[in-house]
């Protein structure tokens, strides 16, 4: 049985007028119209609507009062039987990821309940929305757990939520960036070194770097990534496409024999116990039209996960 002066916020004795004025405060706030139709607030709504009808009507709180004290006894913190079991009817948050030092209202419904607690922030009402600053940029995600108690049984339920840390895993890609900038740099001054080309060409490179594949990407001149540094393979010209340094996270395009773009990879793993590749420019990151490797190869078409809560889909080898 539903605690009708607990949903209202009353006592037992309370007067007309102040059931009255109870009900027109609680439905103001809690109508769905003006909560976008919020599941939360729907359900609140409806429990309002009910106990107002009930206490309003004196013969009907007379015959309220009188079941209802033959089974419960009346407390501010019960919402439903004493001798049930708790249950948490629901426990949602308006976002799926966070950032740090912005605002997440979490919203629950626990029934049978008389001790509620919303780790890590603490003791909370039984039915309630509550809205927090998170303050947290050193850990990929975090878990909130609801925790609903029902003392007079020794009875407690319990249900989490985990969400992203936006604001982390930002800090994480641009450091991430920034490290493999200097492994490219310092490898760069490290190969530094001419080939004598042994075709009849005679072309001297001023590097030459490894690929995947274990073949050697030739370079006639470093001139940046400004789409003119020339590469040869094998001493011949390059198709186009897309090649992946051995041993290290980088991938150049390469366009009529000229490096075009310079790609950071970033690896996701997979359900199926497989993980992709995907390529982010160091100018957009990752985005529409990156390269995306799965077993040293362009992915076949198809959706795949990418971070906690997102997917990407890959047409033709690319982010589509």
């Amino acid at each position: 049985m539903k605690d009708y002066y607990y949903l209202l916020g009353i006592k037992p004795s309370a007067s007309k007028e102040e059931i009255k004025k109870a009900y027109r405060k609680l439905s103001m706030k809690f109508h769905p119209d003006k909560n976008e139709m919020d599941d939360f607030f729907n359900e609140r709504f409806k429990d309002i609507q009910e106990a107002y009808e009930v206490l309003i009507d004196d013969s009907k709180r007379k015959n309220y009062d009188f079941e209802y004290k033959n089974n419960n006894t009346f407390s501010p913190k019960q919402n439903r039987g004493v001798n049930f079991h708790p249950e948490i009817e629901y426990f949602k948050s308006n976002l799926s990821e966070f950032e740090y030092d912005k605002e997440i209202t979490f919203n629950w419904k626990t029934i049978n309940a008389d001790k509620v607690n919303l780790n890590p922030f603490g003791e909370v009402n039984s039915i309630d929305s509550k809205t927090y600053k998170i303050k947290d940029f050193l850990n990929p995600a975090m878990t909130f757990e609801l925790v609903a108690e029902n003392s007079n049984i020794g009875r407690v339920v319990k249900s989490t939520l985990t969400l992203s840390n936006k604001t982390y895993n930002e800090l994480y890609k641009h450091f991430k960036f920034k490290i493999q900038q200097e492994e490219w740099r310092s490898s760069q001054s490290n190969q530094s070194q001419y080939r004598q080309d042994t075709q009849s060409s005679k072309i001297r490179y001023e590097k030459e770097l490894e690929l995947s594949d274990n073949r050697i990407l030739q370079i006639i001149k470093d001139l940046g990534y400004s789409g003119n540094t020339e590469v040869r393979i094998s001493h011949k010209n390059v198709e186009d496409g897309f090649y992946i340094l051995k041993g290290r996270a980088i991938a150049y395009q390469i366009v009529s024999s000229k490096i075009k773009m310079e790609y950071y990879i970033e690896k996701y793993n997979q359900n199926n116990g497989q993980s992709i590749e995907v390529g982010g420019n160091r100018i957009n990151g990752i985005g529409k039209g990156s390269p995306v490797w799965l077993n040293g190869k362009l992915a076949p078409d198809g959706v795949y996960e990418k971070g906690w809560f997102s997917k990407i889909k890959v047409i033709n080898g690319r982010v589509y």
